[in-house]
């Protein structure tokens, strides 16, 4: 992990020239399987002692050392993620330029690999150690926004859909998830009144979620009140109008949760 989190920092310090022979795709995956293979010898382990106890009981704890891999998984990722991207645009993003031009034929990351590899690896992370996962959806995702990288903007969209998603569904206590929830759908009405045409069409998307819908708006209305108003704007005073147009549409589907 140690090598992988130094390369890792290579990545981020040569954002515009990737050093030779490092393939970011091959260490998100390989990040992901030492993720993985840490929790299961950690599940191994906790199992045996389990078999060898009389009275069967047993509190699976996560030992110093798998707090020390996830940890520094964490870090690897949140590299990862700071030193991706397609193309950076101007901050200035209300009229196209040459870069969004060369941007908007990828705008679909849904087939860019390392975008499924280290989104993947997100989730593996919040899956095993829900903690890690919160601690990096809010201190890389949240306070870290890319505001003048556009496909950078997308890959972070993306990755707080998911983790949201997993966290939702971990049954652990987090003391920080409902203001983490909170500062999350925020940055979603943000990029939904965006100027940036594919940043505002990625947040809208957000909202067609059927797991954001049942486990969040449909839960709390002033998230719900929050998106909706956000879509009912974007509808009217949006200076791009395809998103005046799905923004409508997004809004209208709104209305049947409320």
């Amino acid at each position: 992990m140690n090598a992988i989190e130094a390369s890792a920092i290579e990545l981020y310090n040569l954002q515009e020239s990737q050093p030779q022979g490092l393939s970011m795709d091959g260490m998100v995956h390989l990040v992901n399987n030492i993720i993985q293979y840490q929790h299961k010898m950690a599940t191994e382990a906790h199992e045996n002692i389990f078999d060898d106890m009389d009275d069967g009981v047993y509190n699976q704890q996560v030992s110093d050392e798998d707090n020390s891999v996830y940890e520094s998984a964490k870090r690897c990722l949140a590299m990862f993620c700071r030193s991706w991207s397609l193309t950076s645009v101007s901050n200035h993003e209300k009229y196209p330029t040459s870069g969004d031009s060369s941007f908007s034929g990828s705008a679909n990351l849904c087939s860019n690999s390392t975008v499924k590899a280290i989104v993947a690896c997100a989730q593996t992370l919040a899956k095993v150690s829900p903690l890690q996962g919160l601690d990096f959806m809010i201190s890389c995702l949240l306070r870290r926004w890319p505001s003048r990288c556009t496909s950078r903007q997308l890959l972070f969209l993306r990755l707080i859909s998911v983790l949201l998603v997993q966290l939702a569904s971990a049954n652990f206590y987090m003391d920080r998830f409902a203001q983490a929830v909170c500062d999350a759908f925020q940055r979603i009405r943000q990029c939904i009144l965006s100027p940036h045409i594919l940043v505002a069409r990625e947040a809208c998307s957000l909202c067609d979620d059927v797991h954001l819908q049942h486990l969040f708006l449909l839960r709390d209305k002033c998230l719900l009140d929050m998106v909706s108003t956000a879509l009912h704007d974007n509808a009217k005073f949006h200076w791009n109008k395809q998103i005046q147009s799905l923004s409508d549409d997004k809004f209208d589907a709104m209305l049947d949760l409320l």
